[in-house]
């Protein structure tokens, strides 16, 4: 299939008008979904014994949970990049806290400095705060690499595994996920994924801090080339919000 069509995105509903690319996932069709797991494939190829069908029907019931995503488009329609946002609040011993769940983000280089890739975390976060306006907020989800060094650059505590730097009621939250995620070894404490990367790169970064969030990545997950993630798991602090509005803002004088 094409990774665009005259009716791509034809019925999906914006969630705000002034902002073209974020979409209500309940307004997608499922004509649209096969478009945006066909665009992954580029990024991302099936292990041999999953079917391509058994992979989008993963695919597909992960993002119907999810509350929207973001699908820039460049001037010929065809998709440049997804990400799919789901904002769930969770309670956990008794207290409630803010679950953001950050999956399928793939990048064109082209889109990677563009002033709308910010624009659905800041949404995130403020759905996290409209639905449990005093809760601790956390992002989470099975990440490889980049999307962990991603998350690096606008929050200091990012764990791949249980940490002493948690506190008791965040590492059994952080038990309480892996717990639930399909392909979780507690031994090796990573994820076996249906999906290899396609030409990662296996370079650490030149810059000091984010080469030594590298190393700390792979020395869980040495083999996540081959097709293995870690549970990333991310405290949110107010700074990260005024981190992220001040990269949209750099971007847009820029323009």
């Amino acid at each position: 299939m094409s990774l665009a069509s005259s009716d791509f995105l034809s019925h999906a509903q914006r969630v705000i008008s002034l902002l073209p690319d974020l979409f209500w996932i309940h307004s997608l069709r499922d004509e649209d979904l096969r478009i945006a797991w066909n665009f992954r494939r580029q990024f991302m190829a099936i292990k041999p014994h999953v079917s391509p069908e058994e992979d989008f029907q993963k695919y597909r019931s992960w993002v119907r949970s999810a509350d929207f995503v973001w699908l820039p488009r460049n001037q010929t329609g065809q998709l440049t990049a997804t990400a799919f946002y789901k904002v769930e609040r969770r309670l956990h011993q008794g207290q409630p806290c803010i679950l953001i769940w950050p999956e399928y983000m793939y990048i064109q280089a082209e889109q990677r400095k563009g002033v709308s890739i910010a624009q659905g975390f800041l949404l995130a976060l403020a759905l996290g705060i409209l639905r449990a306006p005093l809760a601790p907020q956390y992002v989470v989800g099975t990440g490889y690499v980049p999307s962990y060094l991603a998350l690096c650059q606008v929050s200091s505590n990012v764990y791949v595994c249980e940490d002493p730097q948690m506190t008791d009621w965040e590492r059994s939250l952080y038990r309480s996920l892996v717990d639930a995620t399909v392909g979780y070894d507690p031994k090796t404490q990573v994820v076996n994924m249906g999906t290899i990367p396609i030409s990662p790169r296996t370079t650490a970064p030149s810059e000091p801090q984010l080469r030594n969030d590298w190393q700390r990545y792979v020395t869980v997950n040495p083999h996540w080339s081959e097709g293995f993630t870690c549970m990333v798991f991310g405290r949110i602090q107010p700074s990260a919000m005024s981190s992220v509005i001040l990269r949209l803002m750099k971007r847009l004088r820029r323009r």
